[in-house]
């Protein structure tokens, strides 16, 4: 294939990837910006209220600290025949 062809791909790739990451930012901050005067749907009103949420960066910073858990079980505690680590509970949504 053609050089060009090659780096017109990676870069539409490389697009397609960022506009689907910056999706889930922008969709995790959307209710931040709705304006307090807006009305919004039924739906939406007739549901109950939830405790507070984690932010995006809360998300970000325990997935890695459970990648990084992960890793550290499987090349060092695994070879000292340590247990496993507790598996993460589930936020309650009560």
């Amino acid at each position: 294939m053609n050089k060009t062809l090659k780096k017109f791909t990676a870069l539409i790739l490389s697009l397609i990837l960022a506009v689907s990451v910056f999706a889930v930012g922008f969709t995790a901050f959307a209710e931040d910006g709705i304006a307090a005067d807006t009305t919004v749907a039924a739906a939406e009103q007739e549901t109950e209220k939830h405790g507070d949420h984690a932010t995006f960066f809360q998300l970000f910073i325990d997935f890695f600290k459970e990648i990084g858990s992960f890793f550290k079980y499987i090349f060092y505690d695994i070879w000292l025949g340590r247990p496993a680590p507790p598996a993460p509970t589930i936020p309650d949504r009560g």
